[in-house]
């Protein structure tokens, strides 16, 4: 018990001999993500203040996913010979369309989506960073670790839905002003089911590592 606790005292006073050279890469990368994403959420911060503030964004664009459907010859529609439709070669399914809104209602519409993500962004880096610096001191299976790992899956999986639901507004908002002939134009919802599968893939994880981190803990005690 005693030469396990001068072992775990040594590792965290000589955190070189605990640690590998792509743990150390590792930790200044995660160290240079937590200060780039701060910087970027000051820059939105800063770039919403300014839209409010009268500042024109000639270049603003929003993306927003919409389905397409054409109207068939003989519609009681608008109906356009498809070599004649402007801007369009063709379309299966859902399409991306990029719009150009009033600077204004793009910046509300998209603010508060994005000002969440940064948030979602923040967290999962800070608990990322937690996981890093248990690394740099050879301590991998501390028992925060698996609370942190679920965190992150569960960030995880909330983005996707939230990156869909804030498309999906910015559509229904752009439909009253938005018109293609020939076509029309319907709001589609996508919540990013990659990142619902990530989020369970942490999840699983995090239940490794608790399961590890008990057995870690019973061992010590044994010793």
């Amino acid at each position: 018990m005693n030469q396990s606790r001068k072992h775990r005292a040594g590792a965290m006073k000589h955190p070189a001999l605990a640690a590998s050279g792509s743990i150390k890469v590792m930790d200044r990368l995660v160290d240079l993500v937590w200060y780039l994403s701060w910087v970027a959420a000051f820059l939105a911060a800063a770039m919403f203040i300014a839209v409010l503030a009268g500042y024109s964004m000639d270049n603003l664009h929003v993306r927003a996913p919409l389905h397409v459907s054409y109207f068939e010859n003989g519609d009681n529609h608008e109906w356009i010979d498809f070599a004649d439709r402007p801007a369009v070669v063709s379309v299966t399914g859902n399409a991306l369309v990029s719009v150009r809104p009033p600077v204004r209602s793009g910046i509300w519409i998209r603010f508060p989506f994005v000002a969440l993500l940064m948030v979602f962004l923040l967290v999962g880096v800070f608990y990322l960073r937690g996981i890093v610096k248990t690394l740099m001191r050879g301590d991998p299976f501390d028992a925060a670790n698996g609370n942190r790992i679920r965190m992150i899956g569960i960030i995880a999986m909330l983005t996707g839905p939230v990156m869909g639901l804030g498309m999906y507004i910015q559509s229904l908002t752009l439909l009253r002003s938005l018109r293609v002939p020939g076509a029309k134009l319907s709001a589609s919802l996508d919540v990013h089911p990659g990142w619902i599968i990530l989020g369970l893939v942490f999840l699983v994880i995090a239940g490794v590592f608790d399961a590890a981190a008990r057995i870690q803990r019973e061992q010590d005690l044994t010793i």
